[in-house]
């Protein structure tokens, strides 16, 4: 799985699956015997990223105040991003084989509209604030992730802090 991860976030999910195996030191056989198509790989790959996205929108939607369920929920799905979802999700579209990936993205895009929906009537967040603009803003600073990543372990949390202040 690790390779596959690896493979994905690297080239994107069309990765040559011959370079998964390599990487993951197996035969080209030994990975179709265990993951008959790209698909059932990359749902593997993915599938514990959905249940976590889906696990911290809960968790979110339960806290009343609606700045502090939103910073949480960022702060828990903000640095997965851009590694797993922006991996396959390049340009915003999920190709046909990541299901899973485009089950994470429509969630992700679900729960934060209902936060900041919640925001704005609470008066917590900025009426011209779009779920769009959210979302889009995440995206560019998404792309510095990997960058950030070898500065300091939780280099993301600056930028998205000033991001979020943004938002007030």
């Amino acid at each position: 799985m690790r390779a596959a991860r690896e493979a994905f976030t690297a080239e994107g999910l069309h990765a040559p699956l011959d370079g998964v195996a390599r990487r993951a030191g197996v035969s080209s056989g030994t990975l179709y015997r265990h993951f008959p198509s790209r698909r059932a790989l990359v749902e593997e790959v993915f599938s514990g990223t959905l249940a976590e996205f889906v696990a911290a929108g809960e968790r979110a939607m339960a806290v009343q105040d609606a700045w502090t369920a939103l910073t949480a929920y960022l702060d828990t799905t903000f640095p997965v991003l851009p590694s797993e979802c922006g991996s396959g999700c390049r340009g915003g579209a999920c190709p046909e084989d990541a299901p899973s990936l485009a089950a994470v993205r429509d969630r992700h895009r679900r729960t934060v509209r209902a936060l900041l929906h919640r925001g704005r009537g609470q008066g917590t967040i900025r009426p011209d604030v779009s779920a769009e603009d959210l979302l889009f803003a995440l995206a560019v600073l998404g792309r510095a992730l990997p960058g950030l990543a070898g500065t300091a372990p939780g280099a993301w949390r600056r930028p998205l802090r000033l991001l979020l202040d943004g938002l007030r």
